[in-house]
């Protein structure tokens, strides 16, 4: 089973693109904090994810620098030849579900102490 499941907040704004197909594909990363802190460790981890279709359209539309968000995802390897046709691996996080943890008003006022708003809930399909 390939699953991963991440709660965190995007480090910037999402990066949208378009390929020759017409396939949209959002570029983000998350902050996703860990579990336990120790003094010469950082606290959370930066990981790289991609959307795409209509769900990277919605990631990019409601999605900015901060926003909180819960996904569903899972982790696909690649292999391609660069131009000196030596081999290039990669794993990427493809968002299968994504939820908004928090409203569009919270995301712009911070500072004010507001509970988490449900913005789709775990059935909406992209």
């Amino acid at each position: 089973m390939n699953t991963v499941l991440l709660v965190g907040r995007f480090t910037r704004d999402p990066i949208l693109k378009e390929t020759q197909s017409n396939t949209s594909i959002a570029y983000l990363t998350l902050a996703v904090d860990r579990d336990f802190k120790s003094m010469n460790d950082q606290s959370a981890d930066f990981i790289d994810c991609i959307a795409f279709n209509r769900k990277a359209e919605i990631i990019k539309e409601y999605c900015q620098k901060g926003s909180l968000v819960a996904i569903t995802a899972h982790i696909q390897s690649n292999t391609y030849e660069i131009k000196d046709q030596s081999k290039v691996y990669s794993k990427e996080v493809v968002i299968d579900k994504i939820k908004f943890l928090e409203s569009k008003a919270k995301q712009e006022n911070r500072n004010q102490n507001s509970d988490f708003v449900e913005i789709f809930d775990d059935d909406i399909q992209f």
